[in-house]
């Protein structure tokens, strides 16, 4: 009858329950191994359990009343840090008010390193002989890195060590690419390819041999051949790919190649260095090409280099975003037209072609992260603070609230609230250069925002602290200053001008010429082109 009682009535020990026996059994003196043996089931297993004894008292009782899953009391248990346990949990009560496993993980590792993350698996020999600080999650197959500093000194050491190689390998410029800009990141350089690998004997006859069969069946359809004759035609076809990709792998970038173009580096997905080589930055000239020659044009005699001429790209990087920070200003201050440049962005996007293939060439990024906006080259810590967007937020966005509630607060907000709203995106999603597919066009976003804007007026306003010698006047040589001043300042100026050093050239340069309100550097005279006039109503 006992035993009866026992196998009908009896209620199962709660899993919190479980796991309070084992805490015991461990507090007792029993290790893991013992209670393992003694219970009969994995070592491991008897470890997770021991975790989520250790929770914090709170999180437990949360667990034994069933108000978080097992899995979300998992997840807090894959750090022993009671502190962090109860932080992320508090955290999570006020924004969200439920304990998803992910949103748990998310809060503990906001601080930590994954080892399965790509940075983790790059750096996870390293971290460990240099003794960084890690912990096993138990409840998963990856542990966490805490030392993110040193995390990110030896990804950046490991880097450098191959960015040096290739220097000496003779590319012009190495640079290391920042993590979280992979994709994509070689979109604003012109790319050359290495010239194609010479055909070994072997791969010239699989080639011959491929095309002679194509040539042999190019008149009838692949359905109409035999069994045998299309067995023939795909061994062909993969020798022909295997000889392609051999011939492919052999290709090597000339010495003029190199000499003329760069290389990025990166870590890519896989927790691997990824490398993407052959890039020749804006304003330097392609290989073969004098800076300020075409295609077919001689290049200079050996004797005697190509003068160069022109700004320099870091100048005219700064002038790009001084044109750039200009026009933001201006959009802040014009909500009607910060809204018509994000509708007429959002009419391009729905009816001009995929938006995969177009975006890149829109007046506006359609998401933040399609507009990185970069520190400018060489720029002074003035012009980089101006050209930083402030510190803000929507003052109707918030975690606690869904979408609905937050569309209803927006439109709970005066009109000068909205128009800032309005204002603030579209200056955060203007790019910075006004095409990136085709950079010289003039005629663009850039140049109609910028109709009727008093250039000089702004540049002044904003001069003594970031339109500045070091932003401008500092970047150019000696007879380019000259030669920038001489229309302003005049002859009798320029000719004194030459026994100056740069630095006291520059700086005198800048002091004189502020007096002139018609000067301007080049790129930022934006005119419209001309057009005829419209015939007819439809035209």
């Amino acid at each position: 009858e006992a035993a009866l009682a026992e196998n009908v009535v009896r209620v199962a020990m709660h899993p919190a329950d479980q796991v309070a026996a084992f805490g015991r059994l461990a507090d007792a003196g029993a290790s893991a191994e013992d209670i393992a043996n003694r219970f009969g089931v994995a070592k491991v297993t008897v470890q997770k359990r021991l975790r989520l004894a250790a929770l914090a008292p709170e999180i437990m009782a949360e667990y034994r009343a069933g108000n978080i899953s097992l899995e979300s009391a998992q997840a807090y248990a894959t750090t022993a840090d009671i502190k962090a346990q109860r932080a992320a949990y508090q955290t999570l009560q006020e924004e969200y008010r439920h304990h998803a496993p992910h949103l748990v993980l998310t809060k503990l590792q906001r601080e930590k390193l994954r080892s399965d993350s790509p940075l983790g698996k790059f750096i996870g020999d390293e971290y460990r002989t240099a003794g960084g600080a890690t912990e096993v999650t138990l409840f998963h197959d990856y542990s966490t890195m805490s030392d993110l500093d040193l995390a990110k000194r030896l990804a950046t050491e490991k880097l450098e060590t191959i960015a040096a190689r290739l220097r000496e390998a003779g590319w012009k410029w190495v640079e290391l690419v920042d993590e979280n800009r992979t994709w994509n990141v070689w979109q604003d350089y012109r790319e050359i390819h290495a010239p194609p690998a010479e055909a070994t004997a072997a791969e010239r006859a699989t080639l011959e041999a491929y095309h002679q069969w194509d040539a042999d069946h190019a008149e009838r359809d692949w359905d109409e051949l035999s069994d045998e004759e299309q067995a023939e035609g795909e061994r062909l076809d993969q020798a022909r790919h295997a000889a392609e990709a051999a011939m492919s792998k052999r290709r090597r970038f000339t010495a003029e190649q190199m000499a003329a173009a760069g290389v990025l580096v990166y870590l890519g997905r896989s927790g691997e260095a990824e490398f993407k080589e052959g890039l020749v930055r804006k304003g330097d000239p392609m290989p073969g090409r004098t800076a300020d020659r075409g295609a077919g044009a001689a290049a200079a005699p050996a004797d005697k280099p190509a003068k160069q001429r022109g700004y320099s790209q870091a100048l005219r990087d700064n002038i790009t975003e001084l044109r750039a920070g200009v026009l933001r200003e201006v959009l802040r201050e014009q909500p009607t037209l910060a809204q018509d440049a994000i509708n007429f962005t959002l009419v391009l996007l729905l009816f001009t072609g995929h938006t995969h293939s177009f975006y890149p060439a829109l007046p506006l990024a359609i998401r933040g992260e399609h507009n990185p906006r970069l520190p400018v080259s060489g720029a002074s810590d003035e012009l980089k603070a101006w050209l930083d967007d402030p510190e803000w937020r929507p003052p109707f966005l918030s975690n606690s609230l869904t979408v609905g509630e937050m569309f209803d607060a927006y439109r709970a907000l005066s009109q000068d609230a909205k128009d800032a709203v309005v204002s603030e995106v579209c200056c955060r999603l203007l790019r910075s250069e006004p095409n990136p597919n085709n950079p010289d066009t003039t005629y663009n976003l850039h140049a109609a925002l910028g109709a009727g804007v008093d250039w000089s007026m702004r540049l002044r306003r904003a001069e003594e602290s970031v339109f500045s010698v070091e932003t401008f006047w500092g970047k150019l040589r000696k007879d380019q200053i000259i030669d920038e001043a001489r229309p302003y300042l005049g002859d009798e100026w320029a000719e004194r001008a030459g026994a100056k050093k740069k630095g006291e050239l520059a700086a005198d340069a800048a002091k004189r010429i502020r007096g002139h309100a018609g000067w301007l550097p080049k790129g930022f005279d934006t005119p419209r082109p001309e057009r005829e006039p419209a015939t007819d109503a439809a035209d």
